[in-house]
């Protein structure tokens, strides 16, 4: 076997080495997040599911009006807000994808 071939070689392993350290480094730092994505996941399908069935969501504004709870009028009020924004958003966001994206230098050439 040629030197060079040799050099190859344990420069391949080193690699193959290296990157198998840095899999078991992102499997680690990847099980520390599964809990709170998961939990997130939940809320998510949760939330879908509420708003796939409307007769649940006046069902839960009928019980937060009804509820002797000071604040109420605030929160429905803020929930609205991020509703409308949410609803913006979504009406905005195949606009936002069609967009072309920008030049490799970020701006367009000037000349």
């Amino acid at each position: 076997m040629s030197e060079r071939l040799r050099e190859i070689r344990q420069r391949r392993a080193a690699l193959v080495a290296l990157s198998d350290m840095q899999r078991a480094t992102l499997v680690l730092q990847a099980r520390r997040w599964e809990r709170p994505l998961a939990f997130f996941d939940a809320g998510f399908a949760a939330a879908r599911a509420i708003g796939t069935r409307p007769i649940l969501i006046l069902l839960g504004v009928a019980l937060l009006t009804r509820s002797r709870w000071p604040r109420v009028g605030r929160v429905l009020e803020s929930t609205s807000i991020v509703w409308q924004i949410v609803r913006t958003f979504r009406e905005y966001l195949p606009t936002l994808r069609a967009a072309a994206p920008p030049a490799a230098g970020g701006m367009a050439d000037r000349r």
